[in-house]
């Protein structure tokens, strides 16, 4: 009978110590369970807190980057205007064939000549036959004034007018220039079908027509007949 007793106290005492140990275990999870989840809402509210600096701070960077913007601009504003300023310095710069008239007034010497057809003068249209002087010079000047700005057209435009000369001619928009037909009545095709008047300064044929040509102080300007 004792022996039953001590086996069922014995029995018991076991199951309470199981029980107690049981209790702890669970409540040592829970602790841990709750420090887990302390952690992890200070975590949370770690990253909020950055979230919100980073907020703040993206107003105050889009703000400078607006500051710096006018500066930028502004200094391309005035790189832009330095250089509108230094264009028209290029430009003001006067070509090879301009520089003489920038000077102002100097002369030159004029011929207008027809010598070729004392030569050719059996090619000659008979009616043109008595238009050529007998020492083949039209007009001779060795010191025609040239003012500032004038071509060679010019120069002998005014002097055949002064000297009440004919001439005859046309512009030509696709050279740029003017095509002299006739002086003296003397027009191209009269002593055949290449022949017509030309052009001459200091004894070479200038590539651009003579309302192009800008002459130079002393130039010897030539307006020849040509019958080749």
């Amino acid at each position: 009978m004792k022996q039953n007793k001590r086996k069922c106290l014995a029995a018991l005492t076991l199951i309470f110590i199981l029980v107690l140990v049981c209790c702890l275990a669970g409540c040592a999870a829970g602790g841990n369970d709750a420090k887990i989840n302390l952690n992890q809402q200070n975590e949370k509210k770690e990253a909020v807190t950055v979230t919100e600096e980073a907020e703040e701070l993206l107003p105050e960077e889009a703000n400078q980057q607006e500051n710096q913007e006018p500066a930028n601009t502004q200094t391309k504003q005035e790189q832009t205007d330095e250089a509108v300023l230094e264009e028209p310095q290029e430009s003001q710069k006067p070509k090879v064939e301009d520089a003489a008239t920038i000077e102002g007034d100097f002369t030159c010497s004029l011929m207008v000549c027809c010598d070729v057809l004392l030569e050719k003068i059996d090619d000659l249209k008979p009616e043109k036959a008595n238009l050529v002087p007998a020492d083949g010079i039209i007009f001779y000047d060795e010191a025609v004034t040239v003012f500032a700005g004038e071509s060679v057209f010019d120069v002998l435009q005014r002097e055949m007018k002064e000297n009440k000369i004919h001439l005859d001619f046309v512009n030509t928009p696709g050279y740029n220039s003017v095509y002299i037909k006739g002086l003296a009545n003397i027009y191209e095709f009269d002593c055949g079908a290449f022949s017509g008047w030309l052009y001459l300064v200091n004894d070479v044929a200038p590539n651009v027509g003579a309302s192009a040509y800008f002459p130079q102080a002393g130039d010897v300007i030539k307006f020849v007949y040509s019958a080749d």
